[in-house]
């Protein structure tokens, strides 16, 4: 059975409806990133303590914490301060946390994020959690030579793998310039596409090669989770409601990944 996660707020707005869709849906388990308009890093403790108490009440399983913390310039990653997120990490017990590792600056900054990427694996083995990060359109390090020197470096990180960042700004194909060269790194896979002018569209309908990308993890043996993301809601279907729309995208990649050999998991 693939490993299938979703980002909570991709269900609905309201954690509680969230998890009813997540449920519904046969989703046990969350990825916790926006939650009633803020990043989970920035509700309050007493928001943190509601949404866990949904969470447990539901029986939904929170596995990853994303949040913001990196997204600045690269050069400036010595002045954040990721205790927050840690400590959420041990809160709701999550395994992952995302973390970003710099975005574009005319500034050198390969020193400042080899510092911040020690920095991060050292309080990630006390607080035993994996710290993941993103490859984004801003990004400072994009080069797959460079990100595979420093997943060797900082053996402790992973990545979580989105296509569609590869061809927001581009046209280029994920799939054969970051995927098959780092997918011995990725630990989770954000399953959601997009049409290169036309917004984001249901798995499979896009140019992000996601299907493509899923079925050579299912044939790789791949272990790690997809984080479905599908994007929609009412932007793509005024007729459905977002958990409707919700439903129907996660049925129809549930049903790809049965067709392509996921029962090998």
């Amino acid at each position: 059975m693939l490993k299938i996660a979703a980002y909570l707020e991709e269900a609905d707005d309201d954690p509680t409806s969230a998890c009813d869709i997540l449920k519904e849906s046969g989703i046990h388990y969350a990825v916790l990133k926006n939650v009633w308009s803020d990043n989970i890093c920035d509700i309050s403790d007493n928001g943190c303590g509601k949404l866990k108490k949904i969470l447990a009440s539901k029986g939904i399983t929170p596995i990853a914490i994303i949040t913001r913390i990196g997204e600045i310039p690269a050069n400036a990653l010595s002045t954040q301060n990721p205790e927050r997120a840690f400590n959420l990490a041990q809160y709701f017990r999550t395994p992952y946390i995302r973390f970003q590792i710099g975005l574009k600056t005319t500034k050198h900054a390969y020193v400042e994020i080899d510092e911040w990427l020690a920095r991060i694996t050292k309080l990630s083995i006390s607080h035993d959690v994996i710290p993941m990060f993103e490859i984004t359109n801003d990004s400072y390090i994009t080069k797959p030579t460079e990100l595979i020197t420093i997943l060797t470096k900082h053996k402790r990180w992973k990545l979580l793998y989105d296509p569609v960042q590869f061809i927001l700004k581009q046209n280029q194909d994920p799939f054969v310039k970051y995927w098959t060269l780092l997918k011995q790194f990725v630990v989770a896979i954000d399953v959601r596409d997009l049409k290169i002018g036309r917004g984001y569209k249901p798995p499979g309908l896009g140019d992000s090669k996601i299907l493509q990308t899923v079925t050579d993890a299912i044939n790789s043996d791949y272990h790690g989770w997809f984080f479905f993301e599908p994007s929609l809601g009412k932007r793509h279907s005024t007729a459905l409601t977002k958990g409707d729309t919700f439903k129907l995208a996660l049925l129809a990649f549930k049903q790809y990944g049965e067709q392509h050999g996921s029962s090998k998991h």
